[in-house]
């Protein structure tokens, strides 16, 4: 973690925004393959399974994504409409960022993606 004081580090969360993803933003399937996959390349361990539900409608049509882990929470919103998706990833444990990136490329090869990491603590 570069500038942190890890005296008063309590969790590493990194917010990400993916713009024009492929058809697997609209497959449950898909989406818990990425986050069996995600929760492995980030070392994790998951806290029951993950909670995928399709709601809303017209262009807030979408499935969201609810995955405890041991450390915290993953959580990520599809859009159906434009294949953009949102994410939240936050532990008390550090993770790799990069790691994350390739999931998502991997998985859904959003056409950009922004990142904002955040050092959480008190």
């Amino acid at each position: 973690m570069e500038h942190c004081d890890e005296d008063k580090w309590w969790g590493q969360e990194l917010i990400v925004n993916c713009r024009a993803g492929n058809d697997a933003v609209c497959n449950a399937e898909k989406i818990q393959a990425f986050v069996d996959d995600l929760v492995n390349e980030i070392e994790m361990e998951k806290h029951g399974d993950a909670d995928i539900c399709h709601f809303g409608t017209g262009h807030l049509a979408g499935f969201t994504l609810i995955q405890k882990i041991k450390t915290s929470s993953i959580v990520f919103h599809f859009c159906d409409e434009s294949k953009n998706f949102y994410g939240n990833i936050f532990s008390c444990k550090k993770f790799s960022t990069l790691s994350v990136r390739n999931c998502l490329l991997k998985h859904f090869q959003p056409k950009q993606i922004q990142e904002l990491v955040l050092h959480r603590g008190v």
